[in-house]
């Protein structure tokens, strides 16, 4: 009997970034122009401030209610770094749209997550022996994030 692994999850394999219209997918960032070979993504998450609206009759435990806004967070990519890249014209572009796409899972239609926009903060490189370089590179995400499933 064949093995069927639960639908819980899927791996990040095939997750594409574009940002301000440059495409960070190792498969279509071929030209050198920012960074290839993004290794991996992390989002910081969504983080909302928490009122509270205890009062002089509140009893037993403080009370509390979300804010109106939330802060979208930020994206920190590692990537292999290319030395001819041109990263002063990288900030000097740092603001865009941000589109990650994760990959279809299961033949189910793949997710696609849209930041209004995002700004570049952050690029630091690491170089050290025997290694490929590496950089680190973080995007201050800005204004509504929206989810959408693209059509198989």
């Amino acid at each position: 009997m064949a093995f069927t692994a639960p639908d819980v999850g899927t791996t990040g394999l095939a997750t594409t970034l574009v940002f301000g219209g440059t495409s960070l997918d190792p498969a279509l960032s071929t030209d050198g122009t920012f960074a290839t070979r993004v290794t991996s993504i992390d989002w910081s998450g969504i983080e909302a401030a928490s009122l509270e609206t205890s009062h002089l009759g509140t009893t037993v435990a403080r009370t509390f209610m979300n804010g109106d806004l939330y802060d979208p967070g930020e994206l920190t990519m590692e990537l292999q770094f290319n030395p001819d890249a041109d990263i002063f014209a990288a900030f000097a572009e740092s603001q865009g749209n941000v589109v990650l796409t994760f990959k279809n899972t299961g033949g189910s239609a793949a997710a696609k997550w849209t930041a209004a926009g995002g700004l570049l903060t952050g690029f630091t490189v690491n170089v050290a022996t025997e290694e490929l370089m590496t950089a680190t590179a973080t995007i201050k995400l800005s204004g509504a994030v929206t989810v959408v499933a693209e059509t198989v």
